[in-house]
């Protein structure tokens, strides 16, 4: 009877960890802290703004655009007409003039890709550039109106600690399973 029972409590066991796994493969942003702070001119133009991933518009740079961050993607929705300016590199790798989206605490990057509602003449992937822990975005030289929008979509997964938690819980909860 002991062996079924073992049995029995590794297989739900198995079971449960392949339910939880495909979760933890893409984590999601909502709940994260993001910050984003804006380069232009060879530098910081401004302090990073951090923030809480959510409903709604998380942040705003000047009149410029809003940013709106969900679960897997991140938008930048013009509210102005003009032509961004040319600019000496001020962050490495991409950014001449644009921003650089950083997790703050929450899951890694793991991709990052361009949607295809992103609808600004001239903006491509080798206006991307990302690991980790920062998106960087160059809009250099390029125009927008109050119709422009940007859109990244963004995978991404547990930082360790995260995935620490949840398979120590689960190695728990099968010792006591097989304790019993």
């Amino acid at each position: 009877m002991k062996n079924f029972t073992t049995t029995k409590s590794l297989t739900l066991a198995l079971a449960a960890v392949a339910v939880v796994v495909p979760s933890i493969a893409n984590a999601g942003l909502n709940g994260s802290t993001m910050g984003d702070q804006y380069y232009a001119y060879g530098g910081a133009y401004n302090a990073q703004t951090n923030f809480v991933v959510g409903a709604g518009i998380e942040d705003s740079f000047l009149n410029y655009y809003d940013v709106d961050v969900d679960d897997n993607s991140i938008t930048f929705d013009y509210k102005i007409a003009t032509t961004w300016s040319t600019s000496a590199l001020s962050l490495a790798p991409t950014i001449y003039n644009g921003t650089a989206v950083r997790m703050v605490s929450g899951p890694a990057f793991t991709n990052v890709t361009i949607d295809g509602a992103t609808n600004m003449v001239g903006f491509d992937a080798s206006r991307l550039s990302w690991n980790g822990s920062e998106i960087q975005v160059d809009w250099q030289g390029l125009s927008f109106d109050e119709d422009t929008i940007v859109k990244l979509n963004v995978e991404s997964v547990p930082e360790p600690a995260s995935m620490s938690v949840l398979l120590g819980g689960a190695l728990v909860a099968m010792r006591r399973k097989f304790k019993k």
